[in-house]
């Protein structure tokens, strides 16, 4: 009996805590389809107060305008509770759609959104 490889599905968000920030990394096409999932990981996360926030769309293959609301209703969280979120880019268009939607705080690198102290 031969063994079959069934491929496995990643998960679009994956949170994780380092150098005192709450990261949020979302990966490969962020879009209507995986919406849901994201938002539910994203509820978690915004609510300590004073909480740091760095959401790295680094991997993301597509950003989509549901994955922008996403963003803005995060930033909303984290600003009631007194915290602070940051944006990883590395895409260019994608950065002027966050400048054009918002006062996002945006890094070209993870390194470089976990150097800066919250604004």
């Amino acid at each position: 009996m031969s063994q079959q490889h069934v491929p496995v599905l990643s998960r679009p968000a994956h949170v994780y805590r380092t150098h005192g920030h709450t990261v949020v990394e979302l990966t490969g096409e962020i879009d209507l389809t995986v919406v849901d999932e994201i938002a539910a990981e994203l509820d978690a996360v915004g609510t300590h107060p004073g909480e740091s926030v760095v959401i790295d769309l680094s991997p993301a293959t597509f950003f989509g305008s549901s994955g922008l609301n996403l963003l803005c209703g995060a930033r909303r969280r984290v600003q009631a509770h007194g915290g602070h979120l940051q944006v990883v880019c590395p895409h260019s268009l994608t950065v002027r759609v966050l400048r054009l939607a918002g006062p996002f705080r945006v890094a070209s690198t993870l390194a470089e959104a976990l150097q800066r102290t919250p604004a």
